[in-house]
This record gives C-alpha cells, sequence and structure tokens, in this order.
C-alpha cells in the first residue's frame, strides 16, 4: 500500500514555522516590513485580495527569511496552488499556414493597435514621464511611544524607498511601515522613482521627546530628474 504523504499548503507552511518561533503576525510584520494585512490575507488563503504576482514573490522571500524557510520554493508552491500564469517564448497561437492573407484587414488591425495604444498613452503619460507623487499620511513632529507607523499611498508602478529599503505597496498603492522611534530627531527620506528615472524626494523628521525641551523639526521637498 502506498504511503499517503500530505502536501501543506503555503498558509499552513507559515502558520506552522509561526507556530514553532511563537511569532504573532505583527511581530512578523515589523520584522520583514512586510504589511500585517497582507500577511493575514496570506494566511486566509484569500489570494484574489493579494496585490500582483512579483509583489508577492518579493513577500515571500521576506517571510521566507525570516521563518528560516525557503522563499523561492514558498514562491513556486503558491504559483502552483493559485495557477499563477506563466508567460515564455512558447505561449503563441498556433496560426493556420493555409490561411489566405488579406493585406487591407492587416493593415486595418495595426491601425487599430496603434489607435489603442495612443489613447492608452494619452491616459498614462502624466504618470511615466510626470514627476511622480508621494501622498503621505501626516506624520506628527513630536512623539511620546518610540512606535511609529508610517503610512501612505503611491503610484504602484512607482518605486518607494525610506531612508534607503525598498517599500512594497499592495495593488492600489497603499503602503505601511512601522519604525522604532530612537530618543531625539529621526529623519526619514522618502523617494519615489518614476518608470523613465525621474524622482520625487521628499525628508520628514519626527523627534521623540526625551524631556520637556522642542525644537523644531526640519521638512524639505526635492523633485530631479
Amino acid at each position: 500500500m502506498d504511503e499517503f504523504v500530505e502536501v501543506k499548503t503555503v498558509a499552513a507552511t507559515i502558520a506552522d514555522a509561526m507556530k514553532m518561533k511563537s511569532v504573532s503576525i505583527e511581530k512578523l510584520s515589523q520584522t520583514t516590513g512586510v504589511s500585517d494585512r497582507f500577511i493575514t490575507l496570506l494566511l486566509d488563503e484569500k489570494h484574489t485580495k493579494l496585490p500582483s504576482a512579483p509583489y508577492v514573490r518579493g513577500y515571500l522571500a521576506r517571510i521566507g527569511a525570516a521563518l528560516n524557510l525557503n522563499g523561492e520554493q514558498l514562491w513556486n508552491d503558491f504559483a502552483r496552488e493559485h495557477a499563477v500564469p506563466r508567460s515564455g517564448k512558447t505561449d503563441t497561437i498556433a496560426t493556420n499556414r493555409f490561411e489566405i492573407r488579406q493585406p487591407n484587414m492587416v493593415a486595418l488591425g495595426a491601425g487599430i493597435v496603434v489607435v489603442v495604444a495612443l489613447i492608452i498613452f494619452a491616459f498614462r503619460a502624466p504618470a511615466i514621464i510626470g514627476t511622480p507623487t508621494l501622498s503621505l499620511d501626516a506624520l506628527p513632529e513630536t512623539a511620546a511611544t518610540s512606535t511609529l507607523d508610517i503610512k501612505g499611498k503611491i503610484d504602484p508602478k512607482n518605486q518607494l524607498t525610506v531612508n534607503d529599503e525598498i517599500i512594497y505597496p499592495d495593488e492600489s498603492g497603499v503602503f505601511e511601515k512601522k519604525v522604532t522611534l530612537s530618543p531625539g530627531f529621526n529623519t526619514f527620506r522618502f523617494k519615489v522613482k518614476g518608470m523613465l528615472g525621474r524622482e520625487f524626494e521628499t525628508t520628514k523628521q519626527v523627534y521623540l521627546a526625551t524631556s520637556t525641551k522642542h525644537v523644531e523639526p526640519k521638512s524639505t521637498t526635492t523633485t530631479t530628474e
């Protein structure tokens, strides 16, 4: 008789590893920088509400590293479980070699493609060639506790770094990062890089009070090309 081997889902594998290491969702989020919302959706196997595949792959790599799991294997298992499409050179539709060619129809089709591409570009032009934007939730000038939530929104096609650390937003561009403040001034450099290399940069400071003395924080904003 063949021995039955139980195959765990990615969610079950991560949940078991968290249980063995006594790691909560909040702690895993703080350790990896991955949103606790994403971790919850992953554990609940609500894959339709997860961000696009490249972000999921990056998140699983971080979670795997934090839990001593193989992040690449987690991604491969996830892609297999949820049938994530993978394109390749052979993913083309076969053609009929006996089909009668009609040059006028080909030209018409090419014209339609060009028109559609121009329309799409017209709508996307500001995001592609314009200066990237950052919508940042208000940060306090002075904090009373050492834990701070940084939240905001960017175009999900752009890249965001906070103090040179890449922050991964969800599919709508919303991001959240928990940070631990040090006594005195804490400086946060936000940089958003667009698709064509244009950048938006701003700096914020949060003061963790250690006495009654208070100094006004500085805030600067620059745009580079």
